[in-house]
């Protein structure tokens, strides 16, 4: 079913303090949905370039799909770590983490095993794994949840504990495309095409082991309802995301080791865009000067009425 029409999405996807269970709910359906419909495009032939691709760019061309959802999985780890990262309170970022391990739980049980793995990686992130007094505030129940899955769905030992999770799981679900990634490049990387110059028939039969295992899980979530305008806005790069390094630099501010030092690298940022936007409004003023000395012709070297003023100088004096 339909549950949009034409416009703009208004969920508030960048503001997780407004979410209620209904928000969580509503979301982890529609990401569920949005995921499916990418790994459900992922054919045989797909997965067959992906094994014999040389390079990241080639398979980008040649793996539509499984790049799309490889980069679905980082999106969303990524937007879960700035919404985090970017909560300056205390008692705001602690409502964050917990909205989002809600949407974990959500995510789980609805065997999105994709998008739970994509936010446990959030928890795990630099920036985010060293918020230990945030960490502490979160309900109990709520950290005993998050510590459950991520030894359900653990990696260690080639990925067991996650293995035996979902082969006990009944479709429809959402797999972890890269469990089946890393047995694709052990295969192809450790047995070769040929024995003694004929086909290699087991390494032939380990790959299509692996391509049946991805196709068995495109049974759809027929019990859950489209709503075109968030999934129109997913598709459309709705997530507010930072990069890695300035999610962890915001990290330590609002969770630094030296209280002061934040406060004092905070003042002096201050203070040098203040200098930086006096130095842009006296440059301003300089051209409008010199337009009007020129009667508004556009033919005035405003490189040459600069290079006659200390602009730092002056700047530095405000």
């Amino acid at each position: 079913e339909d549950g949009g029409g034409g416009g703009e999405s208004k969920f508030p996807f960048n503001d997780l303090l407004v979410w209620t269970d209904a928000e969580v709910s509503t979301f982890a359906a529609q990401i569920t949905l949005h995921n499916f419909s990418t790994y459900s495009k992922i054919t045989p032939k797909e997965i067959m370039h992906y094994v014999k691709a040389k390079s990241a760019s080639e398979k980008k061309i040649l793996c539509p799909n499984i790049t799309k959802v490889v980069q679905q999985f980082n999106d969303f780890s990524n937007w879960g770590t700035t919404m985090i990262c970017k909560q300056c309170l205390s008692q705001e970022r602690v409502s964050v983490m917990s909205t989002l391990i809600s949407l974990l739980q959500e995510l789980f049980s609805l065997n999105n095993l994709h998008s739970s793995l994509s936010l446990l990686s959030t928890f795990s992130s630099a920036a985010v794994a060293r918020l230990k007094t945030s960490f502490e505030q979160i309900e109990p129940s709520k950290r005993a949840f998050l510590e459950d899955v991520k030894e359900r769905l653990s990696h260690l030992s080639s990925y067991k504990a996650y293995r035996d999770h979902i082969h006990g799981l009944n479709p429809p679900l959402v797999p972890y495309i890269g469990v089946y990634l890393t047995d694709l490049t052990f295969v192809n990387d450790g047995n070769p095409d040929l024995l003694q110059g004929l086909i290699n028939f087991s390494k032939c039969y380990k790959v299509a082991r692996v391509i049946v295992e991805i196709q068995q899980y495109h049974t759809p979530y027929v019990s859950l309802t489209t709503d075109r305008l968030i999934q129109w806005a997913l598709t459309n790069a709705c997530f507010e995301n930072e990069t890695e390094s300035e999610n962890y630099r915001l990290s330590k501010l609002v969770e630094g080791t030296d209280p002061e030092k934040a406060i004092r690298d905070l003042i002096m940022a201050e203070k040098a865009l203040k200098q930086k936007i006096r130095k842009m409004e006296l440059q301003a003023s300089l051209c409008s000067c010199g337009d009007d000395a020129s009667g508004g012709s556009s033919n005035l070297d405003t490189s040459a009425v600069f290079s006659d003023f200390d602009l730092e100088g002056i700047t530095s004096k405000f």
